[in-house]
């Protein structure tokens, strides 16, 4: 077992309740754009890569950890290295990617084998590196900041301009996944946590002033 590969393992067994959820901008992306035979690539449990199958698409998945939940999707996933995918040239029409490529020292390399065996697009995410003022001067950030398995940080230029490096046209991009700012300050007030979230989810409508701790992009191979 490589060194990332026993920190996501130590991350996973920590944090487990916030990982392999479906987040709805990423899957919106997805029925946009995703087009074809489909390879999740950071698949985590499966979950992209199941609600793909019950909308009856073709989609596959790898990650470098097995996960229980691969017992209900049989020759669906499997580990392997987004720096070295196990498939031939133009297998997939679209590659997925999302909260994988910070993860990767050699991200230009993992980029090139997405482009290889892609015959079409690109979906990707990652953190979003670009702390708001308002954050910053109220002495927060986003929690992604504290996550040690990220080496690489990547803000919206920098992400479109890796992936056009890499050989894609940028179709889309956006700034997605806003938090919830309100929390902390609800709480400070003796709210207790899970009503805060709440009434933070009520305000997080209403107000003029987003906070997205996410970035997508969607690629077309050229």
């Amino acid at each position: 077992m490589t060194q990332l590969q026993k920190d996501l393992q130590q991350q996973l067994s920590s944090q487990r309740h916030i990982w392999g959820h479906i987040q709805p901008d990423r899957w919106q992306a997805v029925l946009a754009y995703a087009e074809g035979t489909i390879l999740d690539v950071g698949c985590a449990n499966g979950v992209y890569v199941k609600r793909l199958l019950d909308e009856q698409r073709d989609a596959y998945g790898i990650d470098l950890l097995r996960y229980p939940e691969w017992v209900a999707l049989p020759h669906r996933l499997a580990i392997a290295d987004a720096t070295a995918l196990p498939h031939p040239d133009n297998s997939f029409d679209t590659i997925i990617s999302f909260e994988t490529l910070e993860h990767i020292p050699n991200v230009e390399t993992a980029l090139r084998e997405y482009r290889r065996v892609c015959r079409k697009n690109i979906i990707v995410s990652v953190p979003n590196c670009e702390t708001p003022d308002e954050l910053r001067d109220g002495g927060l950030t986003y929690h992604h900041w504290t996550d040690r398995t990220h080496v690489n940080l990547f803000t919206h230029d920098t992400l479109t301009q890796a992936l056009m490096q890499a050989g894609f046209r940028i179709r889309h991009s956006a700034y997605i996944n806003r938090i919830l700012p309100a929390v902390p300050l609800l709480c400070a007030f003796g709210i207790p946590l899970r009503p805060a979230r709440g009434i933070a989810r009520l305000l997080r409508r209403i107000s003029p002033k987003q906070f997205p701790m996410t970035l997508l992009a969607v690629g077309e191979k050229v």
